[in-house]
């Protein structure tokens, strides 16, 4: 573990960073469904700054990918997501798992419907929407795991 994740993590600092990265997270998911939806219907939402959920995704995953690497370090590669995800709520794990059978699902119909033709900028938007929504669900899923392992922690002192 790096000296700095070591410092946040001993101070306390850590916990706090996570709920703000977890808020981030659940903030991007629900600007991530607004802006599926309304690409669905052909409007372009936040005109060009729809784009920024593409990089809030990835600026929450850094930390989130540490996090599920300390949490899963002492277990087989085989048990990662069982041991990231040990103490995340079930709904929370079922959303994180169907968005991103969704992403899928809706990846192939997009590539149907968009066969030999230029796609539009709102059907972009749809196409990458539904995987900011899947990746902010699992980041908020993995920091959610965290936090909870924290607060049985503190419980049990």
């Amino acid at each position: 573990m790096s000296t700095l994740v070591a410092w946040f993590w001993a101070n306390g600092r850590m916990r706090a960073l996570s709920l703000a990265l977890a808020t981030v997270a659940a903030l991007g998911f629900v600007l991530s469904v607004v802006a599926h939806v309304a690409a669905a219907m052909g409007v372009l939402p936040f005109g060009g700054a729809v784009w920024g959920l593409h990089g809030g995704a990835v600026f929450v995953a850094i930390p989130a990918a540490l996090i599920a690497r300390a949490e899963a370090s002492s277990e087989p590669l085989r048990n990662f997501w069982r041991a990231t995800l040990r103490r995340c709520p079930p709904w929370v794990k079922a959303l994180a798992l169907a968005t991103f059978v969704y992403a899928g699902a809706n990846f192939v119909l997009l590539f149907a419907r968009t066969r030999g033709t230029r796609a539009t900028d709102a059907v972009a938007v749809q196409g990458f929407s539904a995987y900011w929504m899947a990746f902010y669900a699992i980041e908020f899923a993995i920091l959610v795991a965290f936090l909870m392992r924290e607060y049985d922690a503190e419980r049990q002192r």
